[in-house]
């Protein structure tokens, strides 16, 4: 077990008095971590491949107070401020803060990190705090200036991979789907995702009938996209018809890993509008949702369970013309990040939101989703390099303040997060 202790200092930024300290303790999500380390290939077999600074070394505050547990910021939440392990603000967005090096403390029985902000920066209202991976504290999200950080990727939790539309990992093995006329064959590898794309020493494979599972008339297309699901099941999408007209059926097929069985399902295009039905622009995340774009760009999402359209966003385009793969990244709890001419989007299906991240500033990296299955993953690319980020956005932990903090632009501002065993 772990324990969490959060300390905050107001002071003015003149005199140096302090003006207000809050304590409080907090919730360790320990279950998030370790949902995030299997789903990425972490077991008893592989040497972990990351360090405390990757896991827990990025900080976020918030406006409001989170119930736990949450994977992720819920809605209704706003981001007020932000930090990284190492990472200084050096003119970047107002929200971040630097890390503090020297009054860090790194023992085996003590780990307590130091965030300054300025006058300028995390101006609002505080009222609970949350550990993130030092990647997630460096990109932020729901920033209200809108400003884009520039990331240095070229970090230890980073491994490279090759993957491709038609392939996903689920735990430890990688899956390949590959149609010929109505024969899907599905080849199996054991890997491990830290430490890249390593074969570990087990394959196999199975050709699996859809003539009679198919939609009746249809021709299947090999263009398959996959989307690995929350309850262990693998979603196939071979792309039909390029235009789903309203009313129309929008089919997959669900792959269960575990007996190699699958089943047809649908879910209705009830929008008013024509939705893009190839390929790349089609999405699946693992808790139900299907998304995808109209033909002018525009982001449409239905609740496959009823149907439901939950999104007609119409506000700005969220897909790039110039994409060639699919520049969408599933997350769950009903979170969807978008991506458009290096501006990245988090989509919230509950409250229909649509917040802004901080991508890389840098035209050398994209956030792309290479279909690595977990909601706690993003990948991004390097001209042709693609590289896993783990866990970039989770909480670690929540931090729900006994006593809220305001902090305006006349008070500097230290936030001191404190882990130490149970």
């Amino acid at each position: 077990m772990i324990h969490g202790h959060t300390r905050i200092i107001l002071q003015n930024s003149i005199s140096g008095h302090v003006l207000k300290e809050v304590e409080s303790e907090n919730t360790f999500q320990g279950g998030v971590i370790a949902d995030f380390l299997s789903s990425m290939g972490e077991d008893k077999h592989t040497s972990p491949s990351f360090n405390w600074y990757d896991v827990v070394g990025g900080i976020l505050l918030f406006d409001s107070t989170i119930q736990a547990p949450s994977n992720f910021m819920p809605s209704g939440v706003a981001m007020v401020g932000n930090g990284a392990y190492n990472i200084a603000n050096n003119d970047l967005p107002n929200e971040m803060g630097s890390y503090n090096v020297v009054e860090q403390v790194v023992t085996p029985s003590r780990l307590e990190m130091v965030y300054d902000f300025n006058t300028s920066q995390a101006n609002g209202h505080i009222a609970s705090v949350c550990l993130t991976s030092r990647i997630g504290g460096q990109i932020g999200y729901g920033n209200a200036s809108g400003r884009k950080t520039i990331v240095n990727f070229n970090t230890d939790q980073t491994g490279e991979i090759s993957l491709s539309g038609n392939s996903c990992i689920v735990g430890n093995m990688l899956y390949t789907f590959t149609l010929v006329s109505d024969t899907l064959t599905v080849s199996k590898e054991h890997r491990s995702i830290s430490q890249g794309s390593v074969f570990r020493g087990l394959s196999s494979s199975v050709d699996i009938d859809l003539s009679s599972i198919k939609p009746s008339g249809a021709t299947l297309n090999v263009n398959l996209s996959v989307f690995p699901l929350n309850d262990g099941k693998i979603r196939i999408y071979s792309p039909f018809n390029t235009s789903i007209v309203s009313s129309d059926k929008v089919y997959f097929f669900d792959y269960n890993p575990s007996n190699d069985s699958i089943t047809l399902g649908n879910v209705t295009n009830s929008s008013a509008h024509t939705l893009n039905g190839n390929n790349i622009a089609v999405s699946f995340t693992p808790d139900n949702y299907f998304v995808t774009y109209d033909s002018d760009r525009y982001l449409q999402a239905f609740n496959i369970s009823n149907g439901v359209q939950v999104i007609d966003y119409r506000s700005e385009p969220l897909m790039d013309w110039t994409r060639n793969g699919n520049y969408d990244f599933s997350l769950s709890d009903g979170l969807f990040v978008s991506y458009a001419s290096k501006n990245g989007f988090i989509v919230d299906f509950t409250d229909a939101t649509v917040k802004p991240i901080n991508v890389s500033a840098s035209a050398d990296y994209e956030i792309k989703n290479m279909r690595i299955p977990s909601h706690n993953a993003l990948s991004f690319t390097s001209y042709d390099s693609q590289k896993l980020i783990k866990n970039p956005l989770y909480l670690a932990t929540i931090n729900n303040l006994d006593t809220a903090v305001d902090k305006n632009a006349t008070q500097n501002m230290k936030v001191i997060y404190t882990l130490t065993p149970a």
